[in-house]
């Protein structure tokens, strides 16, 4: 038995085994990029109240893809449906949220920011008629124009000693 030709054959077997796993790990992860640039793979988690589902489909709206928007619409702006969504946590790791991130959210009631949140951008919660709570980091240095325009039920924000800009916009304050 020549020992040499075994292995070079069970070599090849094995080279031609991690070359099928290859290729089907390289098949799955364009899937999922596929998955990742498709709005509608996000829809049903927006539903839910999943905060990085509704951010990635204000993405896809920004970019203009309809999909998105009237996803959107759908789960904010229609003025005859409840949005589930009462409380949303936003995820440790987050230090900004963006411009209009949560605009129009009208049942929204209170958000749960991390300490590591040091932006809120503009209208980030422009017109969340519902929110009464939010509770600022005290990392937090910036707030947006506008960024709580329309929070009828906000009666009071306490704004951290770190805050170095706010934009404009109506609010009731009060320094920690």
């Amino acid at each position: 038995m020549d020992y040499r030709k075994e292995l070079q054959k069970w070599g090849a077997k094995a080279y031609e085994i991690l070359m099928a796993e290859e290729l089907q790990r390289q098949e799955e992860i364009k899937r999922e990029k596929e998955l990742a640039r498709n709005p509608e793979t996000f829809i049903d988690k927006a539903k839910k109240g999943d905060v990085d589902a509704i951010l990635k489909l204000k993405e896809f709206e920004k970019e203009g893809n309809e999909t998105a928007k009237d996803a959107l619409e759908k789960l904010y702006w229609d003025g005859n449906k409840e949005h589930a969504v009462g409380t949303v946590v936003i995820r440790d790791g987050l230090t900004s949220i963006g411009n209009g991130a949560f605009e129009g959210c009208k049942s929204l009631k209170e958000i749960v920011v991390p300490e590591g949140l040091s932006s809120i951008g503009e209208r980030a919660f422009d017109d969340c008629e519902s929110l009464k709570e939010i509770v600022l980091p005290d990392g937090l240095t910036s707030i947006g124009w506008s960024a709580f325009y329309g929070c009828k039920s906000l009666k009071e924000i306490v704004l951290p000693d770190g805050l170095t800009s706010i934009g404009d916009g109506h609010l009731k304050i009060a320094r920690r």
